[in-house]
């Protein structure tokens, strides 16, 4: 879990475990957005993503299998995302800010993939991304080390694991690094 402190001069971070700082992760999502055609809707009979394509059955909806080569290919646009964002120069709070657009942004494409009836975990999936986004908002906004600062960032970290326990699940890997 990852806690901001003020202290007049900037912005402190507290890491409590070893996994990346939360803002890598929601970096990643600003590429995604430079990702021409990935969940367009605009596409009808087949959706093309990196070097594959996949047919869509059933009216435009895709397969479990379809679903998940989709979703990959959207939560691997957000690592890069994340890793070039890292390195930039800008203060640790626009990277936050950048990595929660960017977050956003990767959530309304896996939320407009097609999925069929038979793919039952995309809507809690991204209840739980969307929920943990909302959670880094109310972090950043709030006071470090207050009461509601401590509560965003549990809830923050609560809905980021039961996002990677899904994706987990449902074989998304690269979604489970990218949540």
């Amino acid at each position: 879990m990852v806690r901001l402190r003020g202290n007049g001069a900037g912005v402190q971070v507290q890491v409590n475990d070893v996994r990346p700082p939360r803002w890598v992760c929601a970096v990643a999502v600003l590429a995604i957005v430079a990702l021409p055609g990935c969940g367009s809707a605009s596409q009808t009979s087949s959706q093309s993503t990196g070097a594959h394509t996949t047919e869509r059955k059933s009216a435009g909806k895709l397969t479990r299998a379809q679903y998940k080569t989709e979703a990959e290919a959207v939560c691997t646009a957000l690592e890069r995302t994340s890793v070039r964002l890292s390195t930039n120069k800008k203060s640790f709070r626009q990277k936050v800010q950048e990595a929660i657009r960017a977050r956003r942004a990767t959530n309304e494409l896996l939320r407009r993939i097609p999925a069929s009836s038979a793919v039952k975990f995309v809507p809690e999936w991204l209840r739980f991304r969307e929920a943990s986004v909302q959670a880094t908002e109310i972090a950043l906004e709030t006071t470090p080390g207050s009461d509601s600062n401590k509560l965003a960032g549990e809830r923050e970290y609560e809905a980021t694991e039961k996002a990677r326990a899904i994706a987990k699940a449902a074989g998304l890997s690269s979604c489970v690094s990218a949540p």
